[in-house]
């Protein structure tokens, strides 16, 4: 079984509140990250260059709101994703699922430090 024929015909609450199709979602969800990301790095370099090109103000002010906008976009897909996750996560249904759970979440706070 692939991850999409898991996902086609689950559905989810979005943030916005309305129940939307996962597959599609989680889709849509990515593209948008990965385009804003792009958009990001696209302008970031093109703001590194403003000086050096001799542009001024006016001409940087606008890629900074660009890429405040992305930003902004982008912590609310984040957080999107993170909705869908905790739609999705399973819980311990036992008191060993319980123990075992807690000391994963310790190794893994060691690990990632």
């Amino acid at each position: 079984m692939s991850i999409s024929s898991a996902m086609s015909g689950m559905s989810i609450n979005s943030r916005a509140g309305e129940e939307v199709d996962l597959e599609t979602h989680v889709v849509e969800t990515f593209k948008s990250i990965q385009g804003h990301l792009n958009n990001t790095h696209c302008k970031i370099c093109e703001l590194a260059q403003v000086e050096e090109r001799g542009e001024g103000y006016r001409y940087s002010y606008p890629i900074q709101r660009d890429i405040e906008y992305s930003l902004n976009t982008m912590t609310d897909l984040f957080k999107e994703l993170k909705s869908i996750v905790k739609q999705l996560k399973l819980n311990p249904v036992n008191q060993a699922d319980k123990d075992w759970k807690l000391s994963y979440d310790v190794e893994f706070a060691n690990r990632v430090k």
